[in-house]
């Protein structure tokens, strides 16, 4: 049987720097472990929303104007298609809507595994939305709409954020 032999300068740089390899296994260990204790990981530093400590960005983050897509709440499900503008106000996201009405946006305190990062209300729907943020950092919001827990199902919304020019169906929106 062959056997290939290391090369000399292979088996001397262990000889040379013993403590070389221990240093930086310890130091992986450590930053690993502090990563954890952080609560830093993959997710959050993938910018996706947090579930357990509920913090996230300012309400002025989503700040702006936004065209909605989706449909009503209901078994109709009639599509809808709305302009929604978000400001924020008092440390609260205050939302009005051509269409939809107005309403507001807050945190979800609750510490439920999966549940939607933002609650609030548009018009007479009850509003659980989640996010994120495109490459240009802006937000996109997607929303389950309900009226009051009475409905089997939900309204589904996009909202986008716009820089461009009011489409036809919100040339009469403010």
């Amino acid at each position: 049987m062959h056997t290939t032999a290391w090369p000399p300068s292979a088996r001397l740089l262990p000889a040379l720097f013993p403590g070389l390899v221990r240093l930086f296994t310890a130091a992986l260990v450590l930053a690993a472990l502090v990563l954890a204790a952080l609560g830093g990981g993959p997710a959050q530093a993938m910018g996706q929303a947090q579930t357990q400590d509920k913090e996230g960005p300012p309400p002025g983050y989503f700040a702006g104007t936004y065209e909605v897509i989706g449909r009503a709440p209901g078994a109709a499900g009639e599509p809808l298609s709305d302009w929604l503008q978000i400001s924020a106000r008092d440390g609260q996201m205050v939302v009005h809507a051509c269409r939809a009405g107005n309403g507001g946006l807050t945190f979800n305190t609750s510490t439920r595994e999966g549940a939607a990062p933002l609650v609030g209300s548009l018009g007479d729907w009850m509003l659980r939305c989640h996010y994120t943020n495109d490459g240009n950092n802006y937000p996109r919001l997607t929303c389950y709409a309900v009226h009051e827990g009475m409905d089997a199902v939900p309204g589904l919304l996009a909202l986008w954020p716009v820089g461009w020019e009011k489409p036809e169906h919100a040339a009469d929106c403010p």
